[in-house]
């Protein structure tokens, strides 16, 4: 269990749920309320503020980490099928909504990570080159060791 996680979520609700019974409280009071109820107001205001963007903050991050995860899986997929695979390889092998995969599989061309062709029986590839060992680069440079 994430305690930290679950220490926001309680700062959070609780922050806005006190806050809001501090605001009813200094509307029955009426005319006269204390300098106090009001800083007590703007701390409750501010620990669940505070709360709820640093959920938001680690939401982001998971949604990244999630993004990066794809990426890596996606390039290795095609590197695995020897630099070349169609959307439906991809589709069976990615256990993701289409749109999104898609949506992804095109963000990533954009991004100069994959590059797209077309075979002879015109079906559309997603290629990614394959890392050229050393030995490969000696042999077509034609490097002295």
């Amino acid at each position: 269990m994430d305690f930290k996680k679950l220490f926001k979520q309680v700062g959070a609700g609780g922050g806005f749920l006190a806050s809001f019974a501090q605001i009813t409280a200094i509307i029955s009071l009426g005319g006269e309320v204390p300098t106090e109820a009001f800083t007590f107001l703007l701390l409750l205001m501010g620990i669940g503020g505070t709360s709820t963007y640093s959920l938001l903050q680690d939401a982001k991050e998971e949604r990244s980490q999630k993004d990066l995860e794809m990426s890596k899986r996606l390039v290795q997929l095609i590197r695995n099928s020897y630099g070349k695979t169609t959307f439906a390889e991809l589709m069976m092998e990615m256990d993701t909504p289409l749109p999104e995969l898609k949506a992804k599989l095109d963000e990533m061309q954009k991004d100069g990570l994959l590059g797209m062709e077309v075979s002879n029986s015109g079906e559309v590839l997603y290629t990614v080159s394959n890392p050229i060992s050393l030995q490969e680069k000696m042999d077509t440079h034609k490097l002295i060791s």
